[in-house]
Order: C-alpha cells, then sequence, then structure tokens
C-alpha cells in the first residue's frame, strides 16, 4: 500500500506469506494523512512493515508486524501516533528513525517492541521527539545525542524488577 499526496484510510489489513515485498505500508508526503487500524504482518519476506516520511502525518492503532526486515521507519518530519503497537522479531530494527529532514515525531502509547536482531529502538536523528509509553529491552535501545525522548519503558529483561523513566519525574504538586 502506498500513498503520496492523499489520505488512506486502512482497517484490518493482513499480509502472511507474502513473496518478497519492499515497504508494506509506505505514506509519504506533507499532504499526506494516514489513520490505519488492525494492520497486520506475520513475513520475513517483508522488508519494511511500515515507512512513513516527509512529513506525513499517521495515526496507528491495535496493529502488529513480525519478522519483517524492519517493523517501522519513520524519517523526514513524520509525524507518526501510534497506540497498541507490536513489533516483534524484526531481523534488523524493531522502530526506527532515520537522520533523514528534521523534526520526526513518534507518539506511542501502550506499544511493545521486542526480540529484534539489531536494535529494539534505534534514534539515529538528533532532531527527533519520542514520547509515550510502552515495554521494551533497554539493552536494545539506541539513542543518538540530542534526541529528545520522553516516557516510561518496562524493561523486557527477565529479573529487572524496575520501571524505567526517561525525561522529568515530578511527584506531587508543583509547591510541595
Amino acid at each position: 500500500v502506498y500513498a503520496e499526496a492523499g489520505n488512506l484510510l486502512l482497517e484490518s489489513f493482513s499480509a502472511i506469506g507474502l513473496a518478497t515485498i519492499s515497504e508494506l505500508i509506505h505514506i509519504t508526503g506533507v499532504n499526506s494523512i494516514g489513520t490505519l487500524s488492525g494492520a497486520t504482518s506475520f513475513s520475513p519476506n517483508v522488508t519494511t512493515g511500515v515507512k512513513i516520511q516527509d512529513q506525513a502525518r499517521v495515526v496507528m492503532d491495535n496493529s502488529s508486524f513480525v519478522g519483517m526486515t524492519d517493523g517501522v521507519v519513520l524519517d523526514g518530519g513524520a509525524n507518526f501516533r501510534s497506540s497498541a503497537l507490536r513489533v516483534f522479531n524484526a531481523q534488523n530494527d524493531g522502530v526506527r528513525i532515520d537522520n533523514v529532514g528534521t523534526g520526526t515525531i513518534w507518539d506511542c502509547t501502550g506499544c511493545t517492541i521486542e526480540d529484534s536482531t539489531g536494535n529494539d529502538l534505534n534514534i539515529q536523528s538528533a532532531t527527533a521527539i519520542v514520547s509515550g509509553s510502552g515495554k521494551t529491552s533497554l539493552d536494545k535501545i539506541s539513542i543518538v545525542d540530542g534526541a529528545s525522548v520522553y516516557g516510561t519503558i518496562i524493561d523486557l529483561k527477565e529479573g529487572d524488577e524496575g520501571v524505567n523513566i526517561l525525561g522529568e519525574l515530578h511527584v506531587g504538586l508543583p509547591d510541595r
């Protein structure tokens, strides 16, 4: 599925055991707006599950990507909002923000990114802004200096009983 300079509404989309595909979902262009719900891929023949770039704006919920080379790739000022996103067993990176363009944003709620061969989360852009909550392994996160990361991460590493908070933590009221 490819969208450029237009709107895309995609619901309950599944891709299992396909022939080799470069990008399952690719949304690009400053005038592109995408709403994706229930996208699912279980195929090692997919190079990239979702690619969003060039200031495209995308909202995605309740989607799963398993076994592809890269789960989600963002760059060029993309604005990506996701909830209940699951990326498992990526052969390279689960979610990557490439160092292309400026101001790429990813806001995630309840995302699980795990068991990637490379990094579960790989932020290569110093101007990227990542916020939200999710589960991943802190051992599999790479963040370039300058990138802004705010949120809570539950580390999936066995035996880790803590909750890791990246960014500021405020407890109570400002005057107390």
